[in-house]
């Protein structure tokens, strides 16, 4: 996933250099699997990542320190949340994973 980003930034630099107004599609195809701590203490993992901020803290938590201005939409905005010691462990309203499928154009994977 890192080197998709990396070209993706490469094709739209390209553009911005040419003056152009449209960037070059990047034939990609990509997913990825994202969990929450809440999520991974739901599959088993409860060990602690390494990561203070994660291990304690969710998005909501963070929602300022990240500089976050927008009004969250009330399905994906967790009314537990504590900005001062966390919530990560905190089930209410949490939001436990996502998956991401992603590609420029069809892909079939062989």
């Amino acid at each position: 996933m890192k080197n998709s980003l990396f070209t993706i930034s490469a094709a739209k630099a390209a553009a911005r250099d040419a003056q152009s107004l449209s960037v070059k599609t990047v034939d990609i195809a990509q997913y990825q699997i994202a969990f929450s701590r809440m999520g991974l203490n739901f599959i088993g993992v409860k060990e602690d990542t390494g990561d203070v901020r994660f291990d304690k803290r969710c998005m909501r938590d963070d929602k300022k320190f990240l500089g976050d201005q927008r009004q969250w939409d009330t399905i994906f905005d967790k009314s537990s949340f504590d900005e001062v010691t966390g919530s990560a462990n905190d089930d209410r309203g949490a939001l436990h994973g996502v998956i991401t499928v992603a590609a420029s154009s069809e892909y079939r994977y062989r």
